[in-house]
């Protein structure tokens, strides 16, 4: 007999910490402590060979879980890119697992309308407040 599912809570597949991959001898030059990741690709490289101590390399283990990969910390919902009012309408009936997330692109009016449209639908929106206070102050 088949066992059935758990639904498991996104608490709890979430990583507690993640995994910070610094590049192979960042350490002894500051010009490449500050800079990200870059693959070894030396013959000899005993980061890129895998050898113990010299640090993890970037691979797919350290990916997080699918369920939880792009929730919002917080509010551990999945952000909804929305562009105009008109988009919001698709959060409609799914407010509890999608949030809405206003795109980089929208000019302050229809941020505005977004939000005040979000507030009466009862739709989280992530960024709410972004690029309104320096708008209002100017």
């Amino acid at each position: 007999m088949v066992a059935p599912k758990l639904k498991l809570k996104v608490q709890e597949h979430r990583k507690t910490k993640n995994k910070v991959f610094r590049r192979f001898d960042a350490h002894k030059f500051t010009r490449l402590a500050r800079t990200s990741w870059r693959r070894p690709h030396g013959i000899d490289n005993p980061m890129r060979r895998h050898y113990r101590g010299h640090g993890a390399m970037v691979s797919v283990g350290f990916r997080s879980d699918r369920r939880v990969r792009f929730h919002d910390k917080q509010t551990k919902l999945v952000p909804y890119v929305v562009n105009n009012v008109k988009d919001l309408e698709v959060l409609l009936l799914h407010s509890d697992k999608y949030a809405a997330l206003i795109a980089h692109r929208t000019g302050a009016k229809k941020r505005k309308a977004i939000v005040e449209r979000a507030r009466e639908l009862d739709i989280k929106v992530l960024n709410a407040t972004a690029r309104l206070k320096t708008e209002e102050t100017q």
